[in-house]
């Protein structure tokens, strides 16, 4: 995966529209990066206008939900039972 708008690792654009993902996709760190990436390194870029700043938030952003993903899923189970 490329951190430049809509390019995957081989440089072949990404479609905007993706399909939709399963909670088991949702919830594996290993997909985050390609399923969200692009986008998030957009958003980034947008509000920086700066392309390394825009890649380290958006590293920080993953490296921030990788670590709090065990508080989150207590949360969802604790949610989807009430």
């Amino acid at each position: 995966m490329s951190f430049l708008p809509g390019a995957t690792a081989g440089g072949v654009g990404k479609p905007d529209v993706q399909p939709e993902l399963t909670a088991t996709a949702a919830s594996d760190p290993s997909r985050w990066v390609d399923d969200h990436g692009d986008v998030l390194y957009r958003y980034a870029l947008e509000r920086v206008r700066k392309p390394d700043i825009a890649q380290d938030l958006v590293q920080e952003t993953f490296l921030a939900a990788v670590r709090t993903i065990d508080r989150f899923r207590q949360c969802a189970v604790g949610f989807a039972e009430s």
